[in-house]
């Protein structure tokens, strides 16, 4: 049989053993088509409801709320989808990269201390006039059901809804009471004007929150002046000229720019003392001169500084000696003149120095 003959007669059994073996493969094979009933069909469809969850993000965000958010998300995510942050937020005391739950609570904290609703974040009850004096302000927490209905938008109903709530309540003082207070009276503007600049922040973040526009919330500093014409803001403010009081333990604007110096110079670089004692007759010195110091140098560390204070002092001392007729002030001004040029040389410092010298 030729060579060519042999080769098809071989490709033809291949061929008929592939035909035949992918027949009985076909034909032995089971249905594997899956069966879905409706049962799985409703666990497919809870576990894809599943992958999403549902939090209440409140505080200091931007559009606090109920927020839905992937399973998988973070409290990062969750801020946001609020806005992000407010200014006022504490950012230091949430840990944004907590993993969220299902119907979890985020409360975002205030940097400052009015964080709470019965802290207080304006005092309401000091330092505003009475109504029975002059000004045309009316005090909220004292006022009478007729002081109130004098109001402009304020009718006899509301002046007694504020009588009765400030019986059950007390004053209006705390964040909830504000926020009742800008409730009942629905003001077109609001002006805080007692307490700390930062209070003033903080009451203008809470009437933000209770719906009053930005451009509708005005924040004065000191010596500002904002006027109203026909129940509208005058965009232009009038700047009063004035000084800063200093307030002192008891004394009110007593306090002088030398004394004000000498407390930073303290806080700086401390305070250095050398006491001197002297024979009053000879100008010797008879006891061992003390130097002592606060916030000036580690004593540890720098003992040689101290030790050249008190050389240079007891030899300004001496100098008495060889003239008894020196005046004991201009011995005190050379004794810090010198010991000043060797201290801020050596150290680049400027304490407080005071020489003390004591004859007996």
């Amino acid at each position: 049989m030729p060579m060519y003959k042999k080769s098809l007669l071989v490709l033809f059994c291949i061929a008929l053993f592939a035909s035949v073996s992918t027949f009985y493969y076909l034909y032995t094979q089971e249905d594997t088509t899956p069966i879905i009933t409706d049962n799985m069909q409703t666990q497919t469809q809870d576990k894809q409801e599943d992958t999403t969850i549902t939090v209440y993000v409140s505080g200091e965000v931007n559009s606090p709320g109920l927020v839905e958010l992937p399973s998988d998300s973070r409290i990062a995510d969750a801020i946001k989808a609020c806005g992000d942050f407010t200014p006022l937020a504490d950012k230091t005391k949430i840990n944004l990269a907590q993993k969220l739950t299902d119907g979890m609570q985020i409360q975002v904290s205030s940097k400052t201390p009015v964080n709470n609703s019965n802290e207080q974040v304006n005092d309401t009850n000091s330092n505003i006039p009475n109504n029975n004096s002059s000004s045309n302000l009316i005090n909220i927490n004292t006022a009478t059901k007729e002081d109130l209905d004098t109001l402009p938008g304020i009718g006899p109903a509301t002046a007694q809804k504020i009588i009765d709530y400030r019986q059950e309540h007390g004053n209006f003082s705390s964040i909830e009471d504000i926020k009742v207070f800008i409730q009942l009276f629905n003001p077109k503007y609001y002006v805080p004007i007692k307490g700390e600049y930062r209070r003033f922040v903080a009451n203008a973040h809470i009437a933000n929150e209770m719906g009053i526009d930005n451009d509708h919330i005005v924040i004065l500093d000191n010596g500002e002046k904002c006027t109203f014409e026909n129940g509208q803001l005058d965009e232009n403010r009038e700047v009063i000229e004035i000084e800063d009081v200093m307030i002192d333990g008891i004394g009110v604007g007593d306090v002088g720019e030398k004394v004000i110096d000498d407390r930073i110079q303290l806080s700086n670089d401390g305070i250095v003392v050398v006491g001197v004692t002297i024979d009053s007759r000879t100008k010797e010195i008879i006891a061992q001169t003390d130097c002592q110091t606060r916030g000036f140098v580690y004593l540890k560390d720098s003992g040689y500084v101290i030790k050249e204070i008190i050389n240079i002092c007891e030899g300004v001392v001496s100098k008495l000696k060889d003239d008894p007729q020196m005046d004991v002030q201009d011995i005190r001004n050379e004794m810090k003149e010198l010991s000043m040029r060797y201290i801020m040389k050596e150290t680049g410092k400027k304490p407080v120095f005071i020489g003390v010298v004591v004859e007996i």
